[in-house]
């Protein structure tokens, strides 16, 4: 499965009581949405978090991967 995350802009044109900048996280904890404003920058700093927290998972699990069977549980 392809990770994948809706990534909703313009928050800046919503009412501030529904459309304020943020992410939410799926049953798994990892993020789903973004909601940001790529004219005011608000909420830009999710997109960076999210992919630094995609890519750690995806190196986690590729080191997982290649230890296999080698692994030793005590």
């Amino acid at each position: 499965m392809i990770p994948q995350i809706l990534v909703r802009n313009k928050v800046d044109l919503i009412n501030l009581l529904v459309g304020r900048s943020g992410y939410r996280r799926d049953e798994y904890g990892r993020i789903e949405q973004i909601r940001l404003s790529a004219k005011t920058a608000e909420g830009l700093e999710f997109i960076k978090f999210a992919l630094s927290e995609a890519i750690e998972a995806r190196t986690f699990q590729a080191a997982n991967e290649r230890l296999g069977s080698r692994a030793v549980l005590d």
